[in-house]
């Protein structure tokens, strides 16, 4: 938990990935984490750590913020 009381912790010195960046990529196309999980070869826990890392180390509160952020910075 951080200062500010929240769950997620902001990694500064950090980006994403990228294998980070690609389970994004494939959330963002639309598409479930078990057939994410299928398409890339990993167990779908291994798709929620991207997710969750990822997250965290773009400061992002939910999935689709994170997403946001990459697409700003035309990652995906």
């Amino acid at each position: 938990m951080n200062v500010n009381g929240g769950w997620h912790k902001v990694i500064k010195e950090s980006f994403p990935t990228q294998r980070e960046i690609q389970v994004l990529q494939c959330v963002a196309d639309g598409n479930s984490r078990a057939l994410i999980a299928k398409l890339l070869g990993i167990s779908t826990h291994t798709v929620n750590a991207h997710i969750n890392s990822a997250r965290a180390k773009l400061g992002a509160k939910t999935t689709p913020h994170a997403i946001s952020i990459l697409k700003e910075k035309n990652c995906i």
